[in-house]
C-alpha cells in the first residue's frame, strides 16, 4: 500500500516530504488506504497581542490547507490534516473528528516520517535520555551528519542553504 504523502516546496524548490500516519490502540494503523475525500484553503492574517516577553504583539499570516482524508478499508474511519504555510515556515497537524468509526480511542503511535534534502542545516538539541534537561545549546549539524542512534530534543530546527534572500525554517 502507498501511504499519503505531503510534499513540501518553497519557489519551485522541493523542501521535505512527509509520509502521514498515525497508529491507534485498538483499531491499529492510520496510514495505508487513504484518500482525499475534500479539501478547504483559507487564508489567515491577524494579530494578537502578548502580555509579557520582548513583544507586545505577535502576527499570525498563513495560508492554510485542511484535507478530509478517507480510509477505503473497513472501517472507514477518517482524519483531517490542517497544513499551515507561513512566510518562513510550515507546520501541520491532525485531527481526529467524532465518528462512529473512533467513539473512544488513544493514539499509541505518530508514524509521519520526515525526509529532506541532506545539504540542510540542522540545529539540534543532543540529550542523554528521554528525561535529560532541555537547559543546554543547540549544536549546528548537516543534517547528512546526524547520526541516527542519538537522541535530540524537539524543535527540530532546519535550514535549507538559501537559494534567495531568506532561508526558509522548519520546525
Amino acid at each position: 500500500d502507498q501511504r499519503l504523502q505531503l510534499n513540501i516546496a518553497c519557489q519551485g524548490r522541493h523542501v521535505a516530504t512527509a509520509e502521514l500516519g498515525l497508529e491507534l490502540a485498538g483499531s491499529g494503523k492510520l496510514e495505508d488506504q487513504l484518500q482525499v475525500a475534500d479539501s478547504r484553503r483559507n487564508q489567515r492574517d491577524q494579530s494578537y497581542a502578548i502580555p509579557v516577553g520582548k513583544s507586545s504583539r505577535a502576527v499570525d499570516r498563513c495560508q492554510e490547507l485542511t484535507l478530509l482524508l478517507t480510509e477505503t478499508a473497513t472501517p472507514g474511519r477518517e482524519v483531517l490534516v490542517v497544513v499551515r504555510v507561513f512566510d518562513e515556515g510550515v507546520a501541520f497537524r491532525y485531527i481526529l473528528p467524532k465518528q462512529a468509526a473512533l467513539d473512544d480511542f488513544a493514539i499509541t503511535d505518530e508514524l509521519t516520517r520526515w525526509r529532506f534534502p541532506p545539504e540542510a542545516t540542522a540545529y539540534v538539541l543532543p540529550l542523554a535520555s528521554f528525561q535529560t534537561s532541555y537547559e543546554t545549546y543547540y549544536e549546528k549539524q548537516t543534517l547528512r551528519t546526524l547520526p541516527a542512534d542519538r537522541l535530540f530534543g524537539l524543535p527540530l530546527l532546519m535550514q535549507l542553504p538559501p537559494a534567495a534572500e531568506k532561508p526558509l525554517w522548519l520546525a
